[in-house]
């Protein structure tokens, strides 16, 4: 595959990420250092508290939500930013009648998040994870 430099949205496809109760689907694409996440909670999905090893900034696109990181709490809504530093607890509570979007950028990149892809991407498919393919620079040859 050719290197790709422009992608839409809508052109990605979309899996499950996390718990079951999250109701959430994400779409990535991956660079060397960087990955995007877009994440995509239905109503009644939960954005659980949780930590990981990578450094995150994230934009709200839709929706409403009761933020936490670290020790501090806020409501957001569209164009609301926030960073969550390694390590650090973060997640909150679902506020709107409709989904909730937002974006994620994260280094490193979450290989647990791949490799979730990947599992999610090949049962659907009927197919091994070896012959998933995801989308970004990183995965162009």
């Amino acid at each position: 595959m050719a290197m790709q430099y422009v992608y839409n949205w809508d052109d990605l496809e979309s899996e499950f990420h996390g718990l079951p109760t999250s109701l959430c689907k994400i779409k990535s694409i991956t660079g060397d250092n960087l990955q995007l996440i877009w994440a995509i909670f239905e109503k009644g999905g939960v954005y659980e508290m949780h930590s990981h090893p990578h450094e995150q900034f994230s934009v709200m696109l839709q929706g409403r939500m009761m933020l936490h990181v670290g020790g501090e709490e806020k409501e957001i809504g569209p164009g609301d930013m926030w960073y969550a530093p390694p390590n650090v607890t973060h997640g909150g509570k679902l506020l709107a009648d409709w989904p909730i979007i937002f974006v994620d950028i994260f280094n490193p990149i979450r290989e647990d998040c791949l490799a979730e892809m990947r599992g999610y991407r090949a049962k659907r498919l009927g197919i091994s994870e070896d012959e998933v393919k995801l989308d970004g620079p990183r995965f162009c040859e």
